[in-house]
């Protein structure tokens, strides 16, 4: 059953699990695997906890090596990484270059030369 309380800023929700019938022993705080079916949330990205910035920014590198930024809805958290809403710009287009590290050095519209690398998202 549910703990009752979400919290606001994570969105995580306490949940406490009765064993009612098991045939070994089970110690009071030992760890159980426990499988919970979640839906899908559509229209979202999954990025790292490290691409948001203080100010709720994502920087991202645009078709021309260019620096751009929109302001991240986060819907959840998800271990180290966050669950945003989709930006508008990025509705037709299945990839989006996000920059993992920002630095306060970014400026949009800058030209870089981002390095790619290999997302496990």
């Amino acid at each position: 059953h549910g703990g009752g309380y979400l919290d606001p800023q994570t969105r995580q929700y306490k949940l406490f699990i009765e064993v009612n019938k098991y045939a070994g022993s089970l110690l009071s705080g030992e760890f159980v695997h426990v499988t919970l079916l979640g839906k899908k949330v559509e229209n979202s990205l999954k990025i790292p906890e490290s691409a948001y910035t203080r100010e709720g920014k994502i920087w991202y590198v645009d078709e021309e090596n260019r620096l751009g930024n929109f302001q991240g809805e986060v819907l959840f958290f998800m271990g180290k990484d966050l669950i945003i809403k989709n930006p508008v710009f990025n509705k037709t287009s299945k990839k989006i270059n996000i920059a993992v590290n920002p630095l306060s050095s970014f400026i949009t519209g800058k030209t870089v030369t981002p390095q790619i690398r290999k997302s496990s998202l």
